[in-house]
């Protein structure tokens, strides 16, 4: 099944949008009913100070438009979760017209860093295919969020470490999410501790690549580009 989807979704043929468009449908439908799982305020805004610097974590429902009120006017950089799997090879689907359309969550974030020329980085996991993908079936468990979010929370220190100028990064993220924060205040070690337990679980689900990787896009006046592809090296040992 997802080697066609894969196959079809490329296609130029009279499928190849029906595909892309069912896809993006059931994601925003599984995503909507898994924010009504939920009851806090969907506009939720976290900050977290560490030495590094600053998180800030918008969560929202991925169906409605990100309030701007709550962006940080000082942010450095964005960092929006989707376990998108074209990683680090193309734009993820949330660029796309289609993905802007049925994501105006981070539709909105996107028109903001056109405006204001804010990079953008995708820090999350890439899960090996949309057709398979487990949350949509373990919806109360969630198991892939959990690992989502440790992985993103990792890759955001590393960023603010060793990219200057990253004091202040923003995270668009689901309202489901909440177990960021739980693992951007962690050591560093013990993340890892418990990313290397799970080790032959994120090689089983995952874009091995999207482990350890971190594109950067950027808005050149006319159209978003693919940037420089950073790499966590102690997220490249997990899976190596």
């Amino acid at each position: 099944m997802r080697k066609v989807y894969q196959k079809l979704r490329k296609s130029s043929g009279e499928f190849g949008p029906i595909v892309e468009i069912g896809s993006l449908f059931l994601l925003y439908s599984t995503f909507a009913m898994n924010e009504r799982l939920r009851q806090e305020d969907p506009s939720k805004v976290t900050r977290i100070e560490k030495p590094e610097g600053v998180y800030t974590i918008v969560y929202g429902a991925h169906n409605r438009r990100t309030n701007l009120d709550f962006v940080p006017p000082d942010l450095d950089a964005f960092v929006i979760e989707w376990p998108s799997d074209r990683y680090g090879q193309e734009l993820p689907e949330y660029f796309s017209g289609l993905g802007r359309l049925f994501l105006p969550q981070f539709s909105s974030v996107l028109d903001y860093a056109e405006r204001y020329r804010i990079p953008v980085y995708h820090a999350d996991l890439g899960i090996r295919s949309f057709i398979a993908f487990p949350e949509i079936y373990l919806l109360p468990f969630r198991p892939t969020s959990r690992l989502r979010e440790t992985i993103t929370a990792h890759k955001e220190e590393w960023l603010m470490k060793n990219v200057e100028g990253l004091n202040h990064l923003v995270t668009v993220i689901g309202a489901a999410h909440t177990g960021i924060e739980g693992q951007i205040r962690k050591r560093n070690e013990d993340r890892l501790n418990s990313l290397q337990r799970l080790g032959p679980i994120i090689r089983g689900i995952s874009r091995q690549r999207s482990v350890y990787s971190i594109p950067r896009f950027d808005f050149n006046g006319n159209e978003w580009e693919l940037g420089k592809v950073l790499e966590v090296p102690d997220l490249r040992e997990l899976v190596s």
